[in-house]
């Protein structure tokens, strides 16, 4: 994210951290998405954003969609 500078493009963030199972992720991303656009989205309209599988597996087992990234760069 930082380095392609991506950080202030996003009001919010969703981490490992807030939930008690990498799957409930996206739940909290809905949640936080409530309180900050007071708008529901459906799942199949959040993208998440992470650089593990299991961050993969949270969003397609909650029928959204992912982006994985690489934390280190390839030789």
């Amino acid at each position: 994210m930082k380095k392609f500078d991506l950080w202030d493009q996003f009001s919010f963030g969703v981490y490992g951290e807030d939930a008690v199972t990498r799957d409930d992720l996206v739940w909290v991303a809905r949640e936080k998405a409530w309180d900050e656009f007071e708008e529901s989205f459906r799942f199949e309209d959040i993208i998440l954003i992470g650089d593990t599988e299991a961050d993969a597996h949270a969003a397609y087992v909650n029928g959204a969609k992912s982006i994985i990234v690489c934390r280190n760069q390839i030789k």
